[in-house]
């Protein structure tokens, strides 16, 4: 008898855990529903009033980073490709945008300075900066920490012909 009341004893209390779970999961749920619904609406007002010509600069909160984490001012890595060109293979360039050409530093210890115009995916030319550019440059090696880290594909350096 003792054997059978202390099964029955355990069968009550796995069978009211039970029902105890299953009324918190079930209220749980009835919680989730109703915020869903208030998210919605929330969402609704806010897409009317920009319709309507609010700013949703206004209507919404900054993102965490502070704007578009994937803006980045330059670039820096190393050049990597078939450039037949021992001196710059696998060194190390910065770069920045100016207009529709890329800017670059090869190296900054024996530096060549290249530039890739719009429709040059894998080649670019060598050029003279001025003093600007090169001290741009050399603040970007200084700070690359700042730069999207990426490396830079190029099959070609062009060399300019010097007109005589």
């Amino acid at each position: 008898m003792p054997m059978k009341s202390s099964i029955l004893l355990v069968l009550l209390v796995v069978g009211l855990s039970l029902q105890i779970s299953f009324m918190l999961f079930d209220a749980a749920e009835e919680g989730m529903v109703s915020g869903t619904v208030a998210s919605q609406n929330s969402a609704t007002n806010e897409h009317e009033a920009i319709l309507k010509g609010s700013d949703p600069t206004e209507l919404f909160e900054p993102t965490a980073a502070g704007g578009n984490a994937n803006t980045y001012d330059c670039k820096f890595g190393k050049i990597v490709g078939d450039t037949h060109t021992q001196s710059i293979d696998n060194s190390a360039y910065v770069a920045y945008q100016e207009g529709s050409s890329m800017i670059i530093q090869v190296s900054p210890l024996l530096p060549k300075f290249l530039i890739q115009k719009q429709n040059n995916f894998v080649s670019a030319t060598e050029f003279k900066p001025d003093a600007e550019t090169m001290a741009k440059l050399q603040g970007l090696f200084t700070n690359r920490d700042k730069c999207l880290s990426v490396d830079l594909y190029l099959s070609r350096i062009e060399v300019p012909v010097k007109s005589v």
